[in-house]
């Protein structure tokens, strides 16, 4: 039997955040009843007022209402426009706070593409309202570079359907075309987490049960990128988490964000090449040590042989790679072909 593509009903959580955000950022000057607010998040009266309270206890923020009827119940309001929201148990933001904010906003444009950077946009302009009174921030320090870079504006929809997925812990439909396919294919996953990798979104995923198939758990989790997924759907197939789930453990104890089996990798690397690798965090248990001249030997554990090798061709004819054999092996035939492209014409 295959999975109905569900219809997400929002949660308490969301319907308050929801209210909040109403209150906060369109505060009519008409103000808001009951059953007009009952009507928009599609709920009771009663859910509206247990929403506006708990608003009222959690933040310490005041109501204001316009009309003269006895029963609050009855009564048009708003917040009160002079208060300053601000939690009573929360400092005020700093200058430093302010440009922070500015510089993280600015600098994922690249990232977000033009859809989900003026989402950013938004939100970090609405935001203002929590601001010191004169305190702005200059995005004149600030800026993105995107040339040479994945658009993922195409992608809007799909992380928007990600990031409900994820919070909702639903399987999802997957239509992907990896790097090497020539046609999509089609995944049940479990959504555990978006994360970021030089210019472009993964999803770090595991495989599902297909309907209809008998299908064994998959012991290795999937990452998919964003902008190669051609659709997705979210069922009405539920999971949980993994126990213990750690994606600091999973990913950045070791280099690449493909998960195969750990090997240590030796290079040699001289100039340039040197002193941009020993910039870097290569793996938690790499050890960079100086030789001869300017030359550095650097020695750290990978899991993807692909991302290894597009490395030291980044590196050029400044890197060596010494260890693994077998990669040094596949390196050679690439050099041997390139030489073919460029010299043998």
């Amino acid at each position: 039997m295959d999975y109905e593509i569900a219809e997400i009903k929002p949660s308490y959580g969301e319907k308050l955040i929801s209210l909040f955000v109403e209150l906060l950022f369109y505060n009519k000057q008409s103000g808001y009843s009951l059953p007009e607010l009952a009507r928009r998040f599609k709920c009771s009266k009663q859910t509206i007022l247990r929403l506006k309270d708990d608003i009222e206890r959690s933040f310490g923020i005041e109501y204001e209402y316009l009309d003269d009827q006895s029963d609050k119940r009855q009564k048009r309001f708003r917040l009160k426009s002079s208060q300053q929201l601000h939690h009573p148990k929360s400092p005020g933001l700093t200058e430093m706070d302010v440009n922070i904010m500015e510089m993280c906003h600015i600098l994922t444009r690249n990232m977000l593409g033009d859809k989900l950077f003026g989402e950013a946009t938004n939100a970090f302009f609405k935001s203002k309202v929590l601001f010191p009174e004169g305190m702005e921030a200059p995005p004149e320090h600030f800026a993105s570079y995107s040339l040479g870079t994945i658009d993922h504006t195409p992608h809007h929809e799909t992380m928007h359907t990600i990031i409900q997925a994820i919070d909702k812990k639903c399987v999802c439909r997957v239509s992907y075309q990896g790097l090497d396919d020539k046609k999509p294919e089609v995944y049940y996953i479990k959504p555990f987490k978006l994360f970021a990798r030089k210019d472009s979104i993964y999803l770090h995923s595991r495989m599902t049960n297909e309907p209809g198939k008998r299908y064994r758990e998959a012991d290795d989790d999937t990452v998919l990128a964003i902008h190669r997924i051609k659709e997705i759907k979210i069922t009405d197939k539920h999971f949980s988490p993994p126990e213990k789930y750690d994606f600091e453990k999973a990913f950045n104890k070791t280099f690449g964000i493909i998960k195969n089996k750990p090997f240590k990798v030796e290079i040699e690397l001289s100039g340039w090449a040197a002193t941009r690798a020993a910039e870097r965090i290569w793996s938690q248990d790499q050890k960079i040590t100086k030789v001869k001249g300017d030359k550095i030997l650097l020695a750290f554990t990978a899991t993807s042989e692909k991302e290894v090798l597009e490395q030291l061709l980044l590196f050029g004819s400044e890197a060596k790679l010494l260890k693994p054999k077998s990669l040094v092996t596949a390196m050679k035939e690439i050099v041997k072909n390139m030489h073919v492209v460029y010299f043998c014409d």
